[in-house]
């Protein structure tokens, strides 16, 4: 054995964990006889020190191809805890030789942290890398979708929630009904996921069934809903939004500042919906948010669906306000965009 390989491979078993991180990292860069390595990277994916196990990970990755087979082979093992952990990195390594396999996880396992992790990673796993949509590649889609549509309805929480995920990672249509049937959930995660998913999954007719969501219990049900609201620009969405703009204006005064930042946003990307200039009223007084971030939302909201008799109002943020958000950003950075905007569309 190559003595620079056979070394580290010595360090993995080190009590030190920085020395088994180093180890690791070194073993994921190897470009020969990486056939040596795998093995003990996949046993190392569950050690117990977490930093330890994300080194293996990365290692693996790095490795790419020739480690699928190991990986595939370890979702057989009798330990869950190696099944689990022999997912993540079959996520980022483009090879759909791993779908089969996690589809059999999805389906049968008994331990339903494999089957969360299975339904996160397949859709992952059939999107990973270049292809051109044919017969086989269709059948994959239809099959994992079916699968994730399948999960919705597990008997664990987790699963449901991953379930959801994927299938707005697939954009799978079919998925639409199951989808809005989880958005009555009784888990949060679960209803958010859902949620949100079917901004990827639906159009026009995914807006009813989330505007209850907006007065959810859950303020991250409520953030997932208020985000799928959006307007992302496809026409035959846009007239069912239509109904979201009042219960949209009624969030500028949630009791979470994330979903009030977000309903402000969402508020702007409605410019074209009829109406939408009752809005402007109820941003203006938002302006007096305790939230920086929420205020930058609503100048760059007020910029896209303003008049002209918004621009002094836009000035005077610009001119005094002076708080940096959480994007990096002060609200008087985002006044000045807002009032470019509307300089554009109303030049003097």
């Amino acid at each position: 054995m190559d003595k620079y390989i056979e070394d580290r491979l010595d360090k993995l078993e080190s009590p030190d964990k920085r020395v088994r991180i180093a180890a690791a990292t070194a073993l994921g860069r190897v470009t020969k006889n990486k056939h040596l390595v795998i093995q003990p990277l996949i046993n190392l994916l569950t050690d117990p020190d977490e930093d330890v196990s994300r080194a293996a990970n990365r290692a693996l990755i790095k490795l790419g191809k020739e480690a699928v087979l190991p990986l595939i082979e370890a979702l057989k093992h009798p330990d869950p805890d190696i099944r689990y952990h022999a997912i993540s990195p079959l996520g980022e390594i483009p090879d759909r030789s791993a779908i089969e396999p996690l589809l059999d996880l999805l389906k049968n396992d008994e331990n339903s942290s494999v089957r969360a992790a299975a339904a996160g990673v397949v859709s992952v796993v059939l999107l990973n890398g270049h292809f051109e949509w044919d017969e086989e590649i269709e059948e994959k889609f239809n099959r994992v979708g079916e699968a994730l549509i399948n999960a919705l309805k597990d008997k664990d929480s987790r699963v449901r929630a991953d379930a959801a995920i994927s299938s707005g990672n697939l954009h799978f249509s079919k998925a639409v009904q199951p989808l809005i049937e989880a958005l009555k959930d009784a888990d949060e995660d679960v209803r958010g996921h859902a949620a949100f998913a079917l901004r990827n999954c639906g159009g026009g007719e995914i807006v009813e069934p989330l505007i209850p969501l907006l007065q959810d219990e859950s303020d991250s049900v409520r953030i997932w809903t208020t985000g799928a609201l959006e307007w992302t620009g496809y026409p035959e969405t846009l007239e069912p939004l239509s109904k979201a703009v009042d219960p949209m204006i009624d969030r500028l005064k949630d009791d979470n500042p994330r979903v009030r930042e977000y309903a402000a946003r969402v508020l702007g990307s409605y410019l074209r919906i009829e109406g939408i200039e009752r809005a402007v009223g109820p941003l203006i007084e938002a302006l007096n948010d305790k939230s920086s971030a929420v205020r930058y939302a609503v100048v760059q909201a007020l910029g896209l669906i303003g008049k002209e008799d918004v621009l002094k109002i836009l000035e005077k943020v610009q001119a005094n306000d002076f708080e940096n958000t959480n994007l990096g950003y002060t609200v008087s950075e985002g006044a000045t965009e807002a009032i470019g905007h509307l300089k554009e569309r109303y030049p003097s």
